[in-house]
């Protein structure tokens, strides 16, 4: 595997971990929807900038039909369907089990990249996946809430379709890299134009059918909105943007195993940053997660 690839993976999974830093502090009091609707903003206004900055020449063109189709199918399956049904998960049967479940998406990835790009499995790469995914577990656990919620087997389910959705996702994308030589800017900018109405029309959709209306500058307030709006930009423009750079140059098994370990990063964060404290359990998952990237990687 290039080093320039792992590099721009663990680019991604740093950007990925600070966003639920910043997350924690304003998640509360609004739905999915509304983030959805204003982390839109962010990213569409992030990917803008960055065409601006690095190739103003992407704006003036319009890619192949393949390439915003591609474009739109990822950001239907991940950034909408799959975190709706991760969050529904969640109130299902409550985050402990609803994150250890969807965390299993990497070994999709690795399956459906196998399946439909033909990509060469092994050993050590399989064993580091399942390895990463055992110590991602650890991780979370001194930061899910320990409820379980009032239907497992329903939780279950939508959990399973969510890692699904983005692990199959994750291989659209390798996909449409290969099949049209699109470059990674460009996908994600159209992602981004993709996912603005789809976030904005779903809101007013549920907005609409809610028991009250509720008006989205007021719930969100504008410090909270700004926060939101730059976790979007740099969760969803930065992060794709890193994500789609390093599946341009390896293969969508082994970037996607590398990207998931942004909670082991985001452990690493809360502790020199904010001095949290960290379980025996919680530095035995950053273990796992060393061990699992270095057989990704061999």
């Amino acid at each position: 595997m290039s080093t320039i690839a792992i590099l721009f993976s663990f680019a991604a999974a740093f950007c990925w971990a600070v966003a639920p830093l910043i997350y924690r502090r304003n998640f509360g009091g609004i739905s999915l929807y509304e983030l959805n609707a204003v982390r839109s903003i962010g990213f569409t206004g992030g990917m803008l900038f960055l065409a601006l900055v690095f190739n103003p020449e992407v704006l003036l063109h319009i890619p192949s039909p393949t390439v915003i189709a591609g474009a739109a199918g990822v950001t239907l399956l991940a950034n909408l369907l799959g975190d709706v049904l991760y969050m529904a998960s969640i109130e299902a049967m409550g985050v402990s089990f609803a994150v250890a479940v969807t965390s299993t998406y990497p070994l999709v990835t690795i399956a459906s990249s196998s399946v439909w790009l033909k990509e060469t499995l092994s050993w050590p790469l399989v064993t580091g996946a399942i390895v990463i995914i055992l110590g991602l577990n650890l991780i979370r656990k001194g930061y899910s809430a320990t409820e379980i919620g009032p239907n497992l087997r329903k939780g279950f389910f939508l959990a399973i379709i969510a890692a699904v959705l983005w692990g199959v996702s994750d291989t659209m994308i390798r996909w449409a890299i290969l099949e049209t030589n699109v470059d990674s800017l460009t996908f994600n900018l159209w992602r981004s134009l993709a996912f603005l109405p789809l976030a904005w029309g779903t809101w007013l959709i549920k907005s609409f059918r809610g028991s009250r209306n509720r008006h989205l500058l007021e719930v969100v307030g504008f410090r909270r909105g700004v926060e939101l709006a730059f976790v979007g930009m740099l969760s969803l423009a930065v992060a794709g943007t890193f994500v789609n750079l390093a599946l341009q140059e390896a293969p969508a098994s082994i970037v996607i195993p590398l990207t998931a370990t942004s909670p082991l990063l985001s452990t690493l964060l809360a502790v020199f940053f904010f001095r949290e404290k960290v379980a025996g359990m919680q530095w035995t998952g950053v273990f796992f997660i060393v061990v699992g990237s270095v057989l990704v990687c061999r």
